[in-house]
C-alpha cells in the first residue's frame, strides 16, 4: 500500500493489514474537518487499487486488543467496537467540530461522549455520528467562543 505518512506500512508484518483496509482510506485523505478539503500536505495516491493474487493471507495467528481475531471479518467487528474506535471517531468529530482536539479541560466532556457511543452500541443500538455531533454540541466547550 502507499506509505502515505512514512510509517513504513510496506513492511511484511504491517502489509498484511494495510494493504487491505488502507484503500478503504484513501478517498478521505484529503478530508480536513467538517465540510473542508486541503490538497496541502496529500501525496498523488493511485487510488483505484490492484488485485495482488500472491498477496499474503490472513495470518491465522492475529491478535487485536489482547485477542484472537482469525479473520478479517474479526478483527474489523472487534476494532469497530471497541473503546479505541469510539474514541477515535469522537475525537475526530470534535476536532473537525471544534477546529482543534480536546482541551486538557474538556477531557471529561469528550470522554461523556464517547462513552456515550460505546454504550449505544453495547446496547445493540447502531452508533451514528449524528448522535456524537449533537452531544457535541451539548457540551460546554460548543458555548465558548
Amino acid at each position: 500500500p502507499p506509505d502515505v505518512d512514512d510509517r513504513g506500512v510496506a513492511e511484511p508484518a504491517c502489509a498484511v493489514c494495510h494493504s487491505t483496509l488502507d484503500p478503504l482510506s484513501y478517498a478521505f485523505s484529503p478530508y480536513h474537518g467538517i465540510g473542508r478539503y486541503s490538497t496541502r500536505g496529500v501525496r498523488d495516491l493511485e487510488l483505484t487499487g490492484t488485485h495482488d493474487p500472491g498477496r499474503m493471507p490472513w495470518p491465522d495467528d492475529s491478535v487485536l486488543f489482547g485477542g484472537a481475531v482469525p479473520t478479517l471479518r474479526a478483527w474489523a467487528e472487534r476494532a469497530a467496537g471497541s473503546d479505541a474506535f469510539f474514541a477515535t471517531v469522537t475525537r475526530t468529530l470534535w476536532t473537525g467540530a471544534f477546529g482543534r482536539p480536546p482541551a486538557l479541560g474538556e477531557q471529561r466532556a469528550f470522554e461523556a461522549v464517547w462513552r456515550s457511543l460505546a454504550a449505544d452500541a453495547a446496547a445493540g443500538e447502531t452508533p451514528r455520528a449524528e448522535r456524537v455531533l449533537h452531544a457535541l454540541i451539548d457540551t460546554d466547550a460548543f458555548r465558548v467562543p
